[in-house]
């Protein structure tokens, strides 16, 4: 390309000639891509001539190209019915620069709101349509170095994130944050099959350069995925934001699991109780620093959590226990419940002095109070059981029982995460090292009817 800028406006609007013949031919593919309606190649062509579009008139595909960009522009034309609005008519009608108008239709740079709510109303009323300048627009930014915004934004959630009330308060969160903005939200689901490492299949949209900002949820590891896309050059350096674990390069909303597991602690403590069980679940960061926040409140209340601390390690199948559904409840548990219960029932039986169990959610926590009161265990007089992230699983069988858990503001995360991507692509350009922030939100005590003073812990049966 030989230019150093374009007028874009004036190849959509019918008015080429300050446009050099390569630049005019790039164009012109460019809106082909990214046309709508539908070309009608058959349109008749009013206003330019073919000799006022190429300059180099021997250059027969420049020729072709730019008779098929006549057609698209008289099919716009013929769509409307009028005219094709230009920046420069909506400044001529306000008395205003083309360069004010600019700014008060993209919100970029100091406007007065009463300038820009003018100049918004005319554009309205005259039928300023900005989609008909879309693709020159982009074209002109990738030319500048300048980030282009599609208002796009691509999310990676797992397969069964629909059946997990976590991962779709999380959803939810987002879509509420980014429609409000006018952006588009492409869903992707994620592989999980090995357990450790999420695998994402990367659409061609992302090398294309049309997702602006990919938001990532899993409890497992992204740094294979997050390689991949920042060796996209389509993608690159655009913001990524995760959830529940810190991913290197990308920026993160957690869920304050320090304060969590502190919160807990000294809940169960005050209540009376010293020894206490605690989930302890392989390969989960989150929850190492959520054990971090147990300790602590062991410590400030004078207690060795070594010896009153009693750590419980369950499957890494209760990190997604929504994956399989049975024609009877609706759900099936994971292979390792029954022999996990088991296990947990031979802990209770030979440490007595166990009276409480914090357990790492909510589905785990249920499902172990059904467990242990079909065993003779009286909840919450023979053991109290606190459950975390207020996601009850209304799926599984039974009464709903008055779980008290730590809560986890999960579409308030979702908001937060859909709001931080989109901070950060109005301040980012297309720099070589990607901008990543991190925000943490608070976690809140929930209290119901499953934790109590400590009493017996001897079985009715």
């Amino acid at each position: 390309m030989h230019s150093s800028g374009i007028d874009c406006e004036s190849i959509l609007t019918c008015d080429c000639s300050a446009v050099n013949p390569t630049d005019r031919l790039f164009l012109t593919l460019s809106c082909l891509e990214n046309t709508t309606p539908p070309l009608n190649e058959q349109a008749p062509f009013t206003g330019v001539t073919e000799s006022t579009m190429l300059t180099n008139g021997n250059d027969s595909e420049s020729r072709k190209s730019f008779r098929t960009l006549s057609a698209l522009v008289a099919n716009r034309m013929t769509h409307t019915d009028k005219p094709i609005i230009t920046l420069e008519d909506i400044a001529q009608r306000v008395g205003a620069s083309r360069s004010t108008v600019c700014r008060a239709l993209t919100g970029n740079g100091e406007i007065s709101a009463a300038t820009a709510a003018r100049i918004k109303a005319v554009a309205l009323e005259m039928g300023y349509n900005p989609v008909f300048h879309e693709a020159a627009r982009r074209l002109v930014l990738r030319r500048q170095g300048k980030a282009v915004v599609n208002h796009t934004i691509a999310g990676v959630f797992p397969s069964y994130f629909q059946d997990t009330p976590l991962f779709l308060n999380i959803f939810q969160g987002v879509i509420d944050a980014l429609a409000t903005a006018g952006y588009v939200f492409m869903l992707a689901f994620a592989d999980e099959t090995d357990r450790r490492h999420v695998q994402f299949p990367t659409p061609p949209s992302f090398s294309r350069g049309e997702i602006d900002g990919l938001i990532a949820v899993s409890y497992y590891d992204f740094a294979p995925l997050i390689h991949d896309l920042r060796q996209n050059p389509g993608f690159a350096t655009r913001p990524i934001v995760t959830f529940l674990n810190p991913t290197p390069g990308c920026s993160c909303v957690l869920s304050d699991e320090y304060l969590g597991g502190y919160q807990a602690i000294q809940h169960l403590l005050e209540l009376g109780h010293r020894h206490i069980l605690h989930s302890v679940i392989p390969e989960t960061d989150h929850l190492v620093r959520r054990l971090a926040g147990c300790r602590q409140a062991m410590q400030d209340a004078g207690l060795d959590p070594a010896h009153y601390l009693h750590e419980f390690t369950i499957g890494i199948d209760w990190n997604k226990p929504y994956q399989a559904t049975g024609p009877a409840h609706g759900i099936t548990l994971p292979a390792s419940v029954h022999p996990m219960i088991l296990r947990l029932i031979g802990t209770l039986r030979a440490h007595p002095d166990i009276t409480a169990y914090f357990v790492g959610n909510d589905f785990a926590a249920v499902v172990i109070w059904q467990a242990l009161a079909q065993a003779g265990w009286r909840i919450p007089d023979d053991l109290s059981i606190l459950g975390y992230d207020d996601c009850y699983p209304d799926e599984l069988p039974g009464p709903r029982l008055p779980l008290s858990t730590i809560r986890m503001p999960r579409r308030e995360m979702g908001r937060m995460a859909a709001t931080l991507i989109m901070e950060i692509l109005a301040r980012q350009d297309d720099s070589a090292v990607p901008t990543t922030r991190q925000r943490i939100v608070e976690t809140e005590l929930v209290l119901r009817a499953s934790t109590a003073p400590p009493g017996s812990t001897t079985p009715m049966s």
